[in-house]
């Protein structure tokens, strides 16, 4: 790790503190521009005010009355305020609970717990190779 060499900015969505400082430590060691979001309020916020060349965005609202439909729901709009950049999901739910996900219009789904080469592929496997890259949110 650490070559900083890697491009793209990329927005990681997650509500627990300590996954989400470890992931964008990680990234940022490699090189990547990374912005974050700790609930979906802030996610909606960059994903209107920046482009992101990926998006990493975990099951949030998971806990509503109807655990499948709240997941969902929120996913697909941080997918469809995306716009064309790939979503990956991850999560530490059951790779079932995620069946269709493709169909859904998502890039990939990494499951909890992961390692950071598990990360760092999955990253790299879905990020555009284009060369034009976007601004970092702030």
């Amino acid at each position: 790790m650490g070559s900083g060499e890697r491009g793209g900015t990329l927005l990681v969505v997650e509500d627990d503190p300590a996954i989400l400082e470890m992931v964008q430590e990680a990234l940022r060691a490699e090189g990547y521009r990374v912005a974050i979001a700790a609930d979906f309020k802030q996610a909606v916020d960059a994903l209107t005010h920046a482009r992101f060349d990926l998006v990493l965005a975990d099951a949030l609202g998971a806990t509503a009355a109807d655990p499948e439909a709240g997941r969902w729901a929120v996913l697909e709009r941080i997918r469809d305020l995306a716009g064309y950049s790939p979503v990956v999901i991850f999560s530490a739910h059951r790779e079932r609970d995620f069946d269709g996900f493709e169909e859904r219009g998502f890039s990939d789904l990494l499951l909890k717990p992961f390692d950071l080469d598990e990360l760092l592929d999955t990253v790299q496997r879905n990020l555009p190779n284009d060369e034009v890259r976007s601004t970092k949110y702030e």
